[in-house]
């Protein structure tokens, strides 16, 4: 961005310019929202505290917005249910209580906090709150009707006042020996908790401080989103990437003196906690289960009476003398942190973006004959020995070629109604980019066992091609190959392709596939030497849907053998004996910096939409105040601008402009400054 701005501008008007141009925080009184806050906890060295995971209550009203059957299942089922806990929480008798965010469902209104507020209000001891990425999404600041007006996180914070007086998102407070940071993770419909971050850059850098203060005291961390694996895709799609993550996790890990870190978010089961639960670099990464809301048990399984509750820790000085649950059935299950497994990220590849995985001209291990899958990235599979069952396995003897072969399996549970979740067993490496002027070409066998595949439409084996540009979470392309029924993954981002290919069963069969060509033919107006992409990651794996319209739960397995990546100076044709496709060419939501930047007397607005939608673009001056509407009304996928001459009764200074598209939403930043001289 061309940054020309005169220098004899006033002082506060250069300020400005470059606190703007910068990147630095949107709001800079956002800073205040983080903080140490003495007072808070308790002075007894021996005590209990307790932990909610996902209240995620909801407001229903026959005749409004909130009229929907989630909501009135919600009320019926989910705020009881909270009503149960406070009252357990309250015989445990904890010194006080920390929720893992999701306080609420849908997307932070006032009305479903104030349930939460309601609820909570027979509780016997203090309550800390964070968000989740239902308590907050931008909208929901403009709401008419909020308490505190227009405001960042306002009916979070409104709901802080009521229950504990606290008017910061993040901050931390001394109990005993013992130091307690609660770190908020909002973001949804549209609004990531990637975008929240890179909005908020001081909301990372109080986290960062915060703990080298107090880095002599043992530390309990507390947030909604995981930071690694849970052994379910879909979560991916909600939480950091992996670049966040994997400064989370540095950051978390730097001193030593957190040692247990707490999440929320997944809804898992009890009985689920110690295999998607994680110790790395002298930390427990604990998934606790949930206060309230539902239980995902067609995704984990369950062997208490009940994965509602209570998390309670014991302290006693600076030693941790037990983490137990206690479940609404009056189970009480001990939780062992010292049991878990160590994660590695070099077998997972978690805490690296695709960009930067290690990446050569051919693929390392193709025949499988390294040990421990060498050379590719697994994602985490849950060892349950019936379903939902994954499996991977490299098995000796029968190979295509030399002594061992890739086995991958899943199976579903047979149930007719969908679990909004899939399974997945699959590998990954990541190759180097073909030069110009290269043609790749991907050659494999497989081997299907026809009594494996069973309700093929709801599971395919695959292989993937896709690929990825630095700094970039979403691939830039991704063209899969299903031996079987297409499909499309949970929250498809980026143009994706899925080929149909007729699969041959109980036997190995060769297979070549030619990405390039196939890119060219279902994106056309895209150009493979201009994509700038930086790795290509390869997938082979199972796709299942979890769940079966038929009787028999849907099953897949799958051999991989002789797995090759070469390039050929010549162009390649289609891959043949595709049958039908799935072609998707999601349009980013994205809201682009104003043009230009500082400007007099217009500039344009340019927008993506990813789908039709109700859209409105409005300009508020930083205390809220509505200064102009420039669109309201439907409008069409793609890619679209206007432009805002603003009248001279608009004064000089920053502007805050909204792009909002049904319930996608986002916000930056402009500065009129009627002495800048237009970008070139």
């Amino acid at each position: 961005m061309s940054r020309v701005i005169k220098r004899n501008l006033p002082r506060w008007r250069w300020l400005a310019a470059v606190l703007l141009l910068g990147g630095v925080a949107p709001v800079l009184a956002q800073a205040s929202l983080c903080g140490y806050v003495p007072g808070l906890g308790t002075r007894a060295q021996a005590f209990t505290f307790g932990i909610w995971g996902d209240p995620q209550v909801a407001y229903y009203a026959p005749g409004t917005r909130f009229d929907s059957e989630d909501n009135k299942v919600n009320a019926q089922t989910v705020v009881p249910r909270l009503q149960q806990t406070v009252a357990l929480t309250n015989r445990l008798a904890p010194a006080f209580v920390i929720t893992l965010g999701d306080n609420i469902h849908n997307t932070g209104e006032w009305e479903n906090f104030n349930v939460f507020v309601q609820a909570v209000k027979p509780l016997q001891m203090p309550l800390y709150l964070l968000m989740g990425n239902h308590d907050h999404v931008p909208a929901a600041d403009t709401l008419p009707g909020n308490p505190l007006g227009r405001r960042e996180f306002a009916n979070f914070l409104w709901a802080q006042q009521q229950i504990n007086g606290l008017d910061k998102v993040n901050y931390s407070f001394d109990a005993g020996d013992w130091h307690f940071i609660l770190f908020s993770q909002p973001g949804g419909h549209g609004y990531g908790i990637d975008a929240y971050l890179e909005r908020h850059p001081e909301f990372l850098a109080w986290l960062e401080a915060d703990l080298a203060a107090h880095r002599d005291r043992p530390t309990m961390f507390f947030t909604h989103h995981p930071l690694l694996p849970v052994g379910r895709a879909q979560f991916d799609q909600y939480g950091p990437g992996a670049a966040h993550r994997a400064r989370f996790v540095e950051v978390l890990t730097r001193h030593g003196n957190v040692k247990y870190a707490f999440f929320g978010h997944v809804h898992n089961t009890v009985a689920a906690v110690p295999l998607i639960s994680w110790r790395y670099r002298g930390t427990a990464f604990l998934v606790m289960p949930n206060a309230a809301n539902f239980a995902r048990t067609a995704d984990y399984h369950e062997t208490a009476q009940s994965s509602w509750g209570v998390g309670l820790v014991k302290l006693n000085g600076q030693v941790c003398e037990a983490i137990t649950f206690h479940t609404l059935a009056s189970e009480t299950i001990a939780i062992n942190p010292d049991s878990l497994e160590e994660y590695d990220d070099q077998v997972y590849g978690y805490l690296q973006p695709e960009w930067a995985w290690p990446a050569a001209p051919a693929l390392r291990n193709g025949g499988f004959e390294e040990t421990a899958l060498a050379g590719w990235f697994v994602n985490h599979l849950l060892p349950y020995e019936n379903p939902p069952q994954q499996k991977r396995r490299l098995v000796t003897g029968g190979a295509f070629e030399g002594s061992r072969f890739l086995y991958l399996y899943t199976k579903a549970r047979a149930s007719g109604n969908d679990t909004q979740s899939y399974l997945t067993a699959e590998v990954r490496q990541a190759a180097s980019v073909p030069a110009a002027g290269q043609w790749p070409v991907l050659k494999l066998h497989y081997n299907i066992p026809a009594a494996e595949y069973v309700n093929p439409e709801a599971c395919s084996p695959y292989v993937m091609v896709a690929g990825y540009q630095t700094g970039e979470r979403v691939y830039r392309f991704a063209v899969a190959y299903a031996l079987g029924k297409a499909f499309s993954f949970f929250g498809v981002r980026g143009p994706y392709a899925c080929l149909e290919l007729a699969p041959v069963f109980d036997d190995w069969r060769e297979l070549t596939l030619y990405p390039r060509s196939d890119f060219a033919r279902f994106f056309p107006e895209k150009n493979w030497e201009k994509l700038a992409i930086d790795r290509v990651v390869v997938t082979l794996g199972v796709h299942n849907d979890n769940y079966s319209n038929a009787q028999a739960p849907a099953e897949i397995g799958v051999a991989f053998d002789a797995v090759n990546w070469t390039t050929v100076s010549v162009p390649t044709p289609p891959t043949a004996g595709v049958n039908a496709e799935q072609v998707s060419h999601p349009v980013s939501f994205t809201l682009r910096q104003n043009h230009p930047n500082p400007f007099s007397p217009a500039t344009r607005i340019a927008f993506e939409l990813r789908r039709a939608a109700t859209v409105r673009i409005k300009i508020f001056d930083l205390t809220g105040r509505l200064v102009a509407s420039l669109q309201e009304g439907r409008m069409a996928s793609g890619s679209h601008s206007l432009t805002w001459q603003p009248g001279e009764e608009v004064a000089d200074g920053v502007y805050l402009f909204m792009l909002a598209a049904d319930e996608e939403v986002a916000l930056k930043k402009m500065l009129r400054l009627r002495g800048s001289q237009p970008r070139p």
